[in-house]
């Protein structure tokens, strides 16, 4: 069963019950000029009837395009009642002549009350748009902008997919795309305004999608974008119309099984690969429920590695090979002075709760490192056929003090039943050896080889200086 996670951050309620002060003096707010131009939600508002200022609050001649925010207004012309129906389908009642408004039962005091001029209908826009849970704001340039507003981003995440719905106060067009370095989906919403403070809105290690962000993007037209970083290359469906109020979009893995090319026996031939076993001696590592200890598990998983890497013709130097223990800072030390070129660290998963997860990860920490990580986490999930746990960012201390491209793999989790089957069967421990030695190959025909092949570079692997330039 997938662990999943849910969690809703609220930017303001569908159609927010505002706090409506009686009108401020005079002598309080500086003084408020009519809009010389009404855009409401992209459609600049034409009337013979110019917006007008009454006790702070504006006039205009907005009625027919409230439309462009999902409500509808309806004049009683034998009593006067202005009825708005919000695109919630909330109702909210005026009077003509008079400052009150009322909403669910509640009447509230106006700051100018609505009115006709030259049979044109004028509408306090400043609370109106309050109370229809749009956003209104007079530029520099004296326009006044009324559109709707981002309400609220709900994510529910699991390993290899995630859904995201963008709820807005009233339908709108919008534009899904795409960035790299590093990989993004961004959704900008035309025509709207956040109702919080721009940032960070929601953030996971459990897969694909590390967070989730907002903000506004343009004034002036308004708009809003949010952006889903991606911690590997996913892939997106939309599942809502062109215009809407709620955006939703599916993402997921798009991890496909590398080309399946042999290396020859001389292809890594000047590749330095440092591979660490993890934890050894006294510091055993994780133990599975049956008693069976993480470091030997590793220490046959990284001999394993560097037996096939040798046979493509790398120079493989490990950390330790045999069950001993070595220090973080030791393990980091042999592979900065040795000058590697690629450094790799080898361990099996565990969590709290025996059962509680399973499944592969891949662990790196600087940018320099992610082609590397992304190599090794292709060859391993297409290879091994275990649950996807993601490409992870983390601060470890083996991949943040090694000065070359490095990262970590957890091949599968110790105790976890079915894990400890595969972990504790030789031919899935040589699997995993060679679908972790076959990401080093792939990366090295992208990045290393012919890299390795210009005198700048070897010169720079005699100094032990290689991967110092990328990670600046």
């Amino acid at each position: 069963m997938k662990f999943a996670l849910t969690l809703w951050f609220f930017f303001a309620s569908a159609a927010p019950t505002p706090s409506v002060p009686a009108p401020a003096s005079a002598t309080s707010l500086p003084a408020l000029k009519p809009p010389g131009r009404v855009v409401v939600a992209g459609l600049v508002v034409k009337s013979k009837v110019a917006p007008v200022v009454v006790e702070h609050e504006i006039l205009a001649p907005i009625a027919d395009e409230l439309i462009q925010l999902g409500a509808k207004y309806a004049l009683d012309a034998v009593t006067n009642e202005v009825r708005v129906e919000s695109a919630s389908g909330e109702v909210v009642t005026m009077t003509l002549g008079e400052p009150a408004v009322t909403r669910d039962g509640i009447t509230q005091r106006l700051a100018a009350a609505p009115m006709l001029k030259e049979g044109v209908l004028l509408l306090p826009v400043m609370q109106l748009a309050g109370l229809l849970g749009a956003h209104a704001r007079i530029d520099s340039f004296g326009t006044l902008w009324l559109n709707p507003t981002l309400i609220e981003v709900r994510v529910e995440a699991k390993a290899d997919e995630a859904e995201v719905r963008i709820v807005l106060s009233s339908p709108v067009k919008y534009r899904v795309g795409t960035l790299t370095n590093p990989d993004r989906i961004y959704v900008d919403i035309e025509h709207s305004a956040l109702r919080t403070a721009p940032g960070e809105v929601w953030k996971s290690d459990m897969g694909g999608v590390g967070k989730v962000r907002v903000g506004q993007f343009s004034l002036s037209p308004d708009a809003c974008r949010v952006v889903i970083d991606l911690a590997q290359p996913w892939k997106f469906e939309i599942k809502s119309a062109e215009v809407a109020s709620e955006i939703i979009l599916r993402v997921a893995s798009v991890i496909e099984p590398p080309t399946a090319v042999a290396p020859t026996g001389t292809e890594l031939k000047g590749v330095k690969v440092v591979v660490d076993a993890g934890h050894g001696g006294h510091d055993a590592g994780a133990t599975s429920p049956n008693g069976h200890h993480e470091k030997h598990l590793n220490l046959d998983l990284a001999r394993r590695l560097a037996a096939y890497l040798s046979s493509t013709g790398a120079t493989v130097l490990m950390t330790r090979s045999d069950d001993y223990y070595l220090s973080l800072a030791d393990r980091c030390r042999f592979a900065n002075q040795n000058g590697a070129h690629v450094f790799v660290s080898v361990h099996v998963n565990s969590w709290p709760k025996p059962n509680g997860r399973h499944g592969t990860e891949i662990f790196y920490t600087h940018a320099a490192s992610l082609p590397l990580a992304k190599a090794i986490h292709a060859r391993m999930i297409s290879m091994l056929g275990r649950r996807d746990g993601g490409l992870r960012k983390r601060e470890l201390y083996v991949t943040n003090h090694t000065v070359m491209p490095s990262t970590l793999t957890e091949t599968a989790y110790l105790n976890h039943a079915e894990e400890e089957k595969l972990l504790l069967d030789p031919n899935f421990r040589e699997l995993a050896a060679q679908a972790i030695a076959l990401g080093v190959v792939d990366y090295a025909r992208e990045r290393l080889i012919k890299k390795l092949a210009t005198p700048a570079a070897a010169a720079e692997t005699k100094s032990g200086r290689v991967g110092l330039s990328e990670r600046k």
